[in-house]
């Protein structure tokens, strides 16, 4: 209970005295409090008694008044409205679960109610009387027929005025026809409610009483009486009229029914409130209660109860000098582990043994998790999400493996210790940072600091001390282990064991390793990169002749080795299969180059029962793409700039091992392999630095670093082959090695002048001077302006010189256009000029050579055409049939169900994708090659040999004569067979313009040509679309100043007599509503036709209840179109009838003729 503090002012004024006495007041959970006026940011009214369910403390303190709302508002949430002191409107969003205020705000707006039993029940008796008024209505409207009419009545006049609403009035023809067939008490004209089915009279006329007795009584009463048609009528509105006054009985009822169904779920807050009033009463000795609780909990921990300690180590225990030091951070167990043995993503808390029994073989992994030989810290077993394919299974599981124990160390004794407190169980740390203090609680949702003055001040400080208690109860933990078990062996004096918790012992017995702590650390040695950017970096070095450790499962994949692989196209799996697999999961190769692409090669072996063939296959290294296809670890690492050092580093890094079944197994693999290296070449390394110390060349702490560069560069070079032996020396190679280094010691940097010397009086600005591997130099130079080829791609060559020097000037051996790369282990730069790294540039194109020779194709149109636009000589004819003879029996090769032939190509155009960067041809290109090559023959006699070539290469295909024709005469396009495909720029093989018709593709609307005959139009539709995701060049004398295609006249292309194309669209409305009142329009379908040029009208919005649908075709003109659609029509036993012919039919805008579609009869 808090008392607040009696006040007294005392005035004195001459003689007169004045005393003011404040009246006391306790203020204690579980009383009942006055507003003194209305609260609108918290929707209270002026004079609400409300309960208070806590009063909660700082610094022993009250410092927060909760609130529970009024039990009439309770748990109903809503907008509050106000405004606040500067008149500004606010509105927020009420729960009504709590009120707060500070204890200053709340002593301002709220007096102590003393007598609030006395409101509370005039309250329930106020909602009482609501119910019992509401029953006793019910009462009396059963028992009293009148009151029972009344209400019939009203709901009756209710009803008619709804129907007179939504019910038409009758025409003067409709109320004479009525007349004449109504007869007193025969049914009016009903119209059916939508909404119930029910049918309401229009006007509720009087039923004979002896028709509704009969309408209410049995078949064989109504027998009795006689049944006519009239009656019939009658009875039938008698029913009705009975049915509905059965329902509006039944819906008043059921109305009061819900109004003192609401009336008594407001009583339910009120008792609930007095339960929490109750409880309220006891707060203070709840909370007292709860401290006690915790105490004893924490005894609990010093007496070992429920302490489980296991021994997973035992030997001599750590030197008495040795302090105790307690670990910060966390260690995961599978992340630790990792160094030592391979582990995989199946690795959990099931397989915590192999980590035990790695602890006792390695004394290696003990000293990387314990820093010392006396030390406590936390461990759980996995910080990942492993998936078990079940929902249940993943949350057991997963929070088994993420559960936390204490590892304990004393010497070789090493102790696991578990906690029976269910937060050390999900402990972050074994004692808290400086990022764990007050920040962490006192801070909003939204970021700004909870200061003393806000309401959420208490919660904050109390979930501040439980945090505390947390990581004390660690340390109390620790206290009885020490005192009961001697756990951490013998480091302080015998007297000293009681006060463990004290800070005096924790200062002179313990050390905290604060190694989770950002803010207690010092900056130290030198900043690495993450592993996966020195990854990409060394990748970087990727070239012909480097050295590849690949991971077979990882890397292969439809791009890069799709002559293994196939997609799956499904929802789940990898999304390809493997249709052989490597012989062995991991390799180091050799790369090379084939085209654009750096290769490898993987043997593999077919895996199926027809076959187990062996082979190797090609996989493209520099086509595998990230985070594309699913791959769990590394695919390959570049080896030819990689030092053990830096493996090792990354294994032994905790923060990188975070990742390690990514990474690890592969760089622990790599390591073994670049240490058989170091090993095998230090006899080679040792003579090399001898070399440099007997020739003193270079500074001696250099050479070292001399022999290094050199060893790489020469591997790198000569495609990873191991150094030449010291006993070598006479060989050439070995001479290449001291020249290298020498080049590269300061002795050799002096060649820099003299070679900006010659690159200046070549004209070129010289970019980067390097040692090759094979320890010749080598300048990279920028091209003349002149040089440059830009078409389609910007030009990415420099000029790549090798040098030859004499001791007073260069000269140049030889030159060669290639790309600057950005690294290169077979080379060693010994100066580069500003500006360099700009022509650090990729290309689409493998050479600047295969630029030349892919544009060249495309400027070489109109000269590759030409053979097949004349009728050659006999021998050129020949000539030409038996190019395309080899070429029909190739493709006729690739398939034994159908019969594919060769397609003849002309490049007119280059294409690159702007996203995927692949390079493809347009071509000018004729599917029907034999029939354009027969229409060439310079006579029959040679025409008719052809033909029996064609035909008996075809004989599989086309045994009888009347096949072989239909296919020869089969009809020809417009455009005589010609048309525009898309070619992918490997297509072609050697100087044929013959190719597959497998390597046709289509990246945008090249395969759908327009009604134009021209290709100029067709051209400028594809241009239209693939300009948007495609980069297009062409020779400047294929396209007009307009943009528009030139061939036409070359081909012989003209467009078709009557060209004048059209556009039609087929408009038709459907009724698809169940309402019998709703019919499609009498003019429900048409046929609007325009010039292709000229716009469509919008069709008009349907009624609701009617559909529309369109379709819109293009025809080469109107008589076209309107001769497809008489044709289709006809057969549906339709007329098409020009609309202007119908006044009353829609009719079209001007510009477009419509064509109204009716039936046969209609039309006579």
């Amino acid at each position: 209970m808090q008392e607040n503090s009696a006040l007294t002012v005392q005035h004195f004024d001459g003689e007169r005295e004045a005393q003011t006495i404040a009246r006391f007041q306790s203020l204690q959970a579980g009383q009942y409090w006055r507003a003194l006026e209305e609260i609108p940011q918290e929707g209270i009214s002026a004079g609400t008694v409300l309960l208070i369910l806590s009063v909660r403390l700082v610094d022993d303190k009250p410092h927060t008044i909760i609130l529970r709302p009024h039990p009439l508002q309770f748990g109903t949430g809503r907008t509050l409205r106000w405004r606040n002191k500067t008149g500004q409107a606010q509105q927020a969003w009420h729960g009504f679960k709590e009120h707060r205020f500070l204890l200053l705000d709340f002593l301002s707006l709220f007096e102590f109610e003393p007598d609030h039993e006395a409101v509370r029940a005039k309250e329930v008796a106020q909602i009482q009387t609501n119910m019992a008024r509401l029953q006793a209505e019910m009462v009396e409207a059963q028992a009293d027929p009148g009151r029972m009419n009344a209400i019939v009545e009203a709901g009756l006049r209710e009803a008619r005025a709804k129907t007179l609403v939504h019910t038409p009035r009758p025409s003067a023809q409709d109320l004479d026809e009525d007349s004449e067939e109504g007869v007193a008490g025969a049914a009016v004209p009903q119209r059916l409610s939508r909404s119930t089915d029910l049918a309401l009279p229009v006007s509720q006329s009087p039923v004979d009483p002896s028709i509704a007795a009969i309408a209410t009584g049995t078949l064989s009463d109504a027998l009795e009486t006689g049944i006519t048609d009239q009656k019939i009528g009658a009875l039938r509105t008698a029913a009705q009229q009975e049915l509905q006054i059965a329902t509006i009985k039944a819906s008043w009822i059921q109305g009061k029914a819900g109004e003192i169904s609401s009336e008594l779920a407001k009583l339910t807050p009120f008792f609930d409130e007095k339960a929490h009033a109750a409880l309220a009463h006891t707060e203070e000795v709840r909370n007292y209660v709860g401290e006690l609780l915790d105490g004893i909990g924490s005894l609990n921990l010093y007496v070992g109860e429920d302490v489980v300690v296991q021994t997973i180590c035992e030997g001599a225990g750590a030197p008495r000098s040795e302090p105790l030091t307690f670990v910060q951070a966390k260690k995961l167990m599978d992340e630790e582990l990792a160094v030592f043995e391979d582990l995989d993503q199946r690795f959990d808390f099931d397989s915590e043994a192999r980590f035990f029994n790695a602890l006792r073989a390695h004394p290696a992994l003990i000293e990387q998790i314990f820093p010392t030989q006396r030390c406590v810290l936390v461990m759980c077993v996995s910080r990942r999400h492993i998936d078990y394919g079940d929902t249940w299974t993943n949350t057991v599981r997963n929070e088994e493996n993420a559960k936390v124990f204490m590892l304990v160390r004393n010497g070789q004794n090493i102790h696991r210790v578990f906690s029976p407190v269910e937060s050390h169980l999900g402990s972050a740390r074994l004692f808290p940072t400086k990022a764990d203090d007050q920040s962490m609680f006192f801070r909003g949702i939204d970021g700004t600091k909870i200061r003393f003055e806000d309401v959420a001040y208490s919660d904050a400080l109390n979930a501040h001390e439980k945090h505390a208690l947390h990581y004390k109860r660690f340390l109390i933990l620790a206290a009885g282990l020490d005192h009961r078990l001697k756990l951490f062996g013998d480091f302080h004096d015998e007297g000293e064991s009681l006060a463990f918790v004290s800070q005096r012992f924790q200062d002179r017995w313990c050390r905290f390793l604060h190694d989770d702590d950002a803010s207690s650390m010092l900056d130290g040695g030198v900043a690495r990169p993450s592993y996966q950017s020195w990854i990409d970096a060394k990748n970087a070095y990727l070239r012909p002749g480097s050295r590849v450790l690949c991971q077979w499962r990882d890397l292969i994949n439809p791009d890069t080795a799709p002559g293994i692989t196939k997609r799956t196209y499904r929802d789940h799996g990898r999304g390809f299969t493997m249709t052989a697999n490597a012989l062995s999961p991991m390799d180091c190769v050799v790369a090379y180059k084939d085209g654009c692409d750096v290769c490898v090669d993987v043997h593999v072996q077919i895996d199926s029962y027809r076959s187990d063939r062996q082979f190797n296959a090609k996989v493209r290294v520099s086509k595998f793409r990230p985070n594309y296809w699913e791959h769990e670890e590394m695919p390959y690492l570049v080896l030819d700039a990689v030092e053990p050092e830096d493996l090792r580093w990354y294994i032994h890094h905790r923060n990188t091992r975070v990742n390690h079944l990514s990474y690890i197994r592969f760089f622990k693999r790599a390591l073994k392999l670049v240490e058989a290296e170091r090993a095998a070449e230090e006899p080679a390394r040792q003579a090399l630095l001898q070399a440099l110390n007997d020739g003193c060349v270079g500074l001696e702490h250099e050479r070292p670093a001399l022999v290094h560069r050199a060893v790489i560069a020469w591997r790198a070079a000569h495609r990873g082959k191991p150094l030449p032996h010291p006993q070598q020396k006479a060989t050439a190679e070995w001479r290449r090695l001291l020249n290298q280094m020498f080049s590269l010691s300061r002795e050799g940097m002096d060649l820099v002048a003299r070679v900006q010397e010659f690159a200046e009086r070549q004209g070129y600005a010289p970019l980067r001077l390097v040692l090759s591997g094979t320890s010749k130099h080598v300048l990279y130079a920028s091209p003349k302006e002149g040089e440059c080829d830009n078409r389609l791609l910007p030009h990415a060559w420099v000029h790549r010189i090798t040098l030859t020097h004499t001791k007073t000037r260069f000269s140049e051996v030889s030159r060669k256009w290639a790309l600057l790369p950005s690294k290169a282990a077979s080379e060693t730069t010994q100066h580069e000029w500003p500006g360099a790294q700009e022509w650090v540039r990729d290309s689409n194109f493998s050479s600047f050579e295969r630029k030349q020779e892919i544009m060249g194709l495309c400027e070489r149109f109109e000269q590759s055409v030409a053979p097949f636009l004349s009728t050659p000589d006999t021998a050129t004819f020949g000539q030409m049939a038996a190019d395309y003879l080899f070429a029909l029996r190739d493709s006729l090769d690739t398939s034994k169900t159908s019969v594919v032939l060769p397609v003849l190509a002309f490049p007119i155009a280059l294409v690159s994708h702007k996203n995927t960067g692949e390079m493809g041809y347009l071509c000018i290109a004729n599917r029907r090659g034999y029939r354009l090559l027969a229409s060439l023959a310079p006579d029959d006699d040679v025409s008719a040999r052809y033909i029996r070539d064609i035909k008996r290469l075809m004989s599989r295909s086309f045994a009888d004569e009347e096949r072989f024709q239909d296919f020869w005469n089969r009809a020809r396009d417009i455009r005589s067979d010609w048309q525009l495909i898309e070619l992918d720029v490997c297509a072609f093989s050697g100087e044929s313009p013959y190719i597959k018709a497998q390597a046709i593709k289509s990246v945008s609307q090249a395969a759908r040509p327009p009604l134009s005959a021209l290709m100029a139009d067709w051209y400028e539709k594809w241009h239209k679309d693939a300009s948007r995701f495609c980069r297009i060049w062409h020779p400047e004398a294929h396209i007009d100043a307009n943009g528009r295609l030139l061939i036409d006249a070359m081909l012989g292309i003209e467009q078709p007599q009557g060209y004048c194309p059209v556009h039609a669209r087929l408009v038709t409305y459907s009724s698809h509503s169940r309402d019998e009142g709703v019919a499609a329009p009498q003019y429900a379908r048409w046929l609007d036709v325009a010039p292709i040029d000229s716009e469509l009208p919008e069709c008009p919005r349907p009624e609701i209840g009617i559909g529309m649908s369109s379709s819109t075709s293009e025809y080469l003109n109107r008589a076209e179109a309107i001769a497809a659609m008489t044709q289709t029509e006809t057969s549906r036993r339709s007329l098409l009838v020009p609309s202007h012919e119908r006044p009353d039919a829609p009719q079209p805008p001007q510009g477009v003729e419509r064509l109204l579609i009716i039936p046969c009869e209609e039309g006579l």
